[in-house]
């Protein structure tokens, strides 16, 4: 890993490069990544940069239109919940 920061997000490992590590950072469209391969940490760059999000009546599925999902698991959805809560919770 050499100078890379690894930070632990649940089950999942993430690696940032030396000083890229914040609270947001931008999305990064990579075809073939699943959703719980992104770093919660992007998907509240991807929130800040749709605050249409805010009023929407149903938060997760515009989530998940904006990542182009088409089918929720479970798993998934859960994972888009807690980013949305996590994201909106600091701003009151």
């Amino acid at each position: 890993m050499g100078d890379n920061e690894s930070h632990q997000e649940g089950e999942a490992t993430f690696v940032w490069a030396p000083g890229t590590y914040r609270e947001e950072v931008p999305y990064r469209a990579i075809e073939g990544r699943s959703t719980m391969e992104i770093s919660r940490h992007e998907l509240l760059g991807l929130i800040a940069a749709h605050p249409e999000l805010k009023m929407s009546e149903d938060q997760v599925r515009d989530l998940a239109g904006i990542l182009e999902i088409k089918r929720l698991s479970a798993a998934v959805k859960s994972y888009l919940e807690n980013c949305l809560i996590m994201y909106f919770m600091r701003d009151s």
